[in-house]
């Protein structure tokens, strides 16, 4: 394979590259990219919420410092490599290298806020691992070199380590490798092996702790969106237009037997998701890994539409692409709208917070993941109360003592949770709401903290009881 992106293709990469450069310095961190690097700083094979590739990537670059963008930086190359690697897939799976550009440029346009500011979160080596298995299998259809198979192994295994839903890729990679018989089906015990035995750690330390990622993963997930049907909400009615559009574009473009590894890759998870849909409303981005394959599929595509085709829909792509990343740039002037409020107020709570605690002369406890972790990011020792499977690992790292005066802060009103109040009054001898702080600017919505004066018996003997 001696063909090369395009040079347009690399120049939209580059620039792509270039605005999240400078997003990631700009923005500050939000509470979930916190929480991560709260466990860059725990380093273990798993965690709670997801698997450990995520908290591993933050840990290789600290030696960069704890800022922003030093944080984000492993997950720009990510997000770099990864829209390269589809482009190579693309070409190895026999597309011109016209075809092979418009993938990866459609792959790097992605109109998603997470993907242009890098945000540190599980998403982008997820995206990158999906996107260089396409390209190692791709190169294993017609002949497997056993340096292809164990990349691809590394490759799969980087994906199920990142998200629970690289699973979908491994199963997809094994029946398109043995329905399509190709190569690879004869050997395809080297990349599954060496899946297997990067996986069982992780394996060993769910056992090792309650089996507490996996039963999160699949059954209680706090701070998901409320059950409903498919069609109950706007949230699931977008989530259907998209699945729907999704299922339609895969079909007519991943044809033929090049398209076997596109159709097995991408149309399964994201069949999956529109039957889980009609009891539980799932979140778009789930699609992203499955997108990564369509891509491969879709610059051939489009390059083969006649000419005011393929510009009407450039122009539409790459129009959501700028609006999304001028909505980033209006974020950083205005700290404004969804983005705004949602990541410029955890400087401010951090700030409200420890003046709160100079004040009391209190230890800040919190019910949420998301205090949690940006008071711990900002150097405020915060303590977790709760039976959240979340609260439960933190106290494992920060202990369980509580002094004799808190400052609780709750992202409720503690009246509306019956099973925090209750726990609360158990763990201290008065109960006070003190204040709510408000954040936020118009036009984005606001963000509310309940704080809430606890205080105990004078030695500070309590201790957390789960």
């Amino acid at each position: 394979m001696k063909r090369f992106l395009p040079v347009h293709a690399l120049a939209v990469i580059g620039l792509v590259t270039l605005f999240r450069l400078y997003a990631a310095a700009v923005m500050p961190l939000n509470d979930d990219e916190m929480y991560y690097w709260v466990w860059s700083v725990h380093p273990a094979y798993g965690y709670v919420d997801h698997p450990p590739v995520v908290a591993w990537l933050i840990a290789a670059a600290s030696f960069l410092g704890r800022s922003p963008f030093a944080i984000r930086l492993p997950f720009i190359l990510c997000e770099t490599i990864a829209a390269l690697a589809i482009g190579r897939a693309t070409l190895a799976l026999g597309a011109s290298a016209a075809g092979a550009g418009a993938a990866a440029i459609i792959f790097a346009a992605i109109p998603q806020p997470e993907l242009f500011i890098a945000q540190a979160k599980p998403n982008a080596p997820y995206l990158l691992c999906w996107a260089l298995a396409l390209l190692f299998a791709a190169r294993c259809k017609d002949r497997v070199k056993t340096s292809d198979a164990l990349f691809l192994g590394l490759a799969l295994a980087g994906a199920v380590l990142s998200r629970f839903f690289g699973w979908a890729l491994v199963f997809g990679v094994i029946v398109w490798a043995l329905s399509a018989r190709t190569a690879l089906a004869r050997k395809l015990w080297i990349p599954l092996a060496l899946v297997a035995a990067l996986y069982a750690p992780f394996v060993y330390w769910n056992a090792t702790h309650q089996w507490i990622n996996f039963a999160f993963t699949l059954f209680a997930r706090p701070d998901s969106h409320k059950t409903g049907p498919l069609l109950g909400s706007f949230h699931g009615i977008r989530f259907a237009i998209y699945a729907v559009a999704f299922v339609v574009l895969t079909w007519v473009a991943a044809r033929g037997r090049n398209g076997s590894l596109v159709r097995w890759t991408a149309l399964p998870l994201v069949i999956a998701f529109i039957v889980l849909s009609f009891v539980e409303n799932l979140e778009t981005y789930w699609m992203l890994g499955p997108f990564t394959s369509l891509c491969a599929a879709l610059g051939p595509w489009v390059v083969s539409l006649r000419r005011p085709a393929r510009v009407a829909l450039a122009a539409v792509w790459l129009s959501a692409a700028a609006l999304t990343m001028a909505s980033i740039g209006d974020a950083v002037v205005t700290h404004a709208g969804p983005l705004g409020t949602r990541d410029f107020f955890n400087r401010d709570l951090a700030a409200d917070t420890r003046a709160l605690l100079i004040a009391r002369h209190a230890q800040p406890i919190t019910d949420t993941y998301r205090i949690a972790g940006t008071l711990q990011y900002y150097g405020i020792r915060t303590l977790m109360i709760g039976d959240w499977s979340q609260a439960v690992v933190w106290r494992e790292w920060y202990g369980t003592k509580l002094e004799a005066h808190a400052v609780l802060l709750t992202l409720e009103p503690l009246g509306v949770t019956p099973r925090l109040r209750a726990e609360v009054e158990r763990q201290f001898t008065r109960v006070q709401a003190a204040k709510v702080l408000h954040y936020g600017a118009f036009p984005g919505p606001r963000v509310d903290v309940y704080v809430t004066w606890c205080d105990n018996d004078p030695d500070g003997s309590a201790i957390v009881r789960p």
